[in-house]
């Protein structure tokens, strides 16, 4: 038990005197050729700081649609930002995309597809094949909110549960491009 001790304090003692070795300091010598009492010599430091993007989004995890009275079916969605920390160039980017183009399929096992239509005010509708931005946030400790509004292109042919997936984007781009 002892030899294990010693063994693992000497591991200890060899891996903290390879871990301390990471910079160089600047040594400073005073100048043996001058013949007057040495002047203290100056040097320079970096003082460094590296502090990384940060930000918290809240994406729904369902987005439910409810119908009118002109029988098409709308919801909407918010995308919640808090906290953005983020290049002074730098905005956070929110896009959406559906792999389907944003068409429902009725899950009672038909082959009924019904359209739909994703939106906002700042971006417009998100396009059915490429899918678009839909929300953009800057540097901000305040809450910021984005709605995306959601609306079936018709009333759907047959009654039943439709669903579809779709999938956002998040992106840090740059305001200079």
């Amino acid at each position: 038990m002892k030899k294990l001790a010693a063994w693992l304090a000497a591991l200890t003692l060899a891996c903290t005197a390879v871990l301390t070795a990471f910079a160089e300091p600047t040594v400073v010598l005073p100048d043996p050729m001058k013949d007057y009492e040495p002047a203290p010599d100056t040097a320079g430091a970096d003082v460094l700081l590296s502090a990384g993007p940060d930000y918290m989004l809240t994406i729904p995890s369902i987005i439910e649609l409810n119908g009118g009275d002109d029988e098409i079916y709308r919801g909407t969605a918010k995308v919640v930002a808090t906290k953005v920390f983020i290049g002074e160039n730098e905005r956070l980017a929110v896009s959406l995309e559906s792999a389907s183009g944003f068409n429902m399929t009725n899950t009672s096992g038909g082959t009924a597809k019904l359209a739909y239509t994703a939106e906002t005010t700042a971006f417009g509708k998100v396009g059915k094949t490429a899918g678009g931005k839909v929300a953009q946030f800057g540097n901000s400790n305040s809450e910021q909110t984005a709605e995306i509004s959601f609306s079936t292109d018709t009333a759907p042919e047959f009654a039943g549960s439709y669903t579809d997936q779709v999938t956002f984007n998040i992106a840090i781009e740059n305001t200079n491009s």
